[in-house]
C-alpha cells in the first residue's frame, strides 16, 4: 500500500489529509509502532518476501514450493500479527486499515489451508538444504 502511495501519489486534498494522520499516528504511537515493526520483521533484521511478486508467479504458474512457503509464512504468520498491532493503535487514522486487512487475513484462511494440505512441513524444517548435502 504504501509503496503505490509513493509511486501513484494522489492528488485529493482529503486523501493526502487522511495519509498524513496516518503517519502522524505511527509517529506518535510508540508502543504500535513497534509492535508494527515487530510483526513486519524489521526489528530481526529479516525481510517480508513481495508478496506481489509471489501473487504474480502464482498466477503466472511459475511459483515453486518456497514461493508457496514464503507466501504461507506471510499468511500465517505476519498478517495477523500486522492486523493485531493495527487494532490497537488507537487511532481513527489507523482503524482505517484494519478492515481491508481483516479481509485480508480471512481470505488468506483458504491459502492457508491449500498449503498445508500440499507442504509436507515437517519435511520442510527438517530436511537439509541442498547446499548442506554435498
Amino acid at each position: 500500500m504504501v509503496e503505490a502511495w509513493l509511486r501513484q501519489p494522489s492528488r485529493d486534498k482529503s486523501i493526502l489529509e487522511k495519509r498524513h494522520k496516518a503517519v502522524e499516528a505511527l509517529r506518535d504511537a510508540q508502543d504500535g509502532r513497534e509492535a508494527l515493526r515487530s510483526a513486519l520483521g524489521t526489528t530481526k533484521g529479516a525481510r517480508i518476501p513481495d508478496v506481489a511478486k509471489l501473487c504474480a508467479k502464482l498466477r503466472q504458474g511459475k511459483a515453486t514450493l518456497v514461493d508457496l512457503h514464503r507466501l504461507h509464512v506471510v499468511a500465517q504468520k505476519v498478517v495477523p500479527e500486522v492486523l493485531a498491532a493495527a487494532e490497537a493503535i488507537d487511532t481513527d487514522a489507523i482503524k482505517d486499515i484494519v478492515p481491508p486487512l481483516a479481509k485480508a487475513s480471512r481470505d488468506l484462511r483458504v491459502f492457508c489451508d491449500m498449503a498445508r494440505a500440499t507442504l509436507d512441513f515437517c519435511l520442510l524444517y527438517t530436511s537439509p538444504s541442498p547446499r548442506d548435502r554435498g
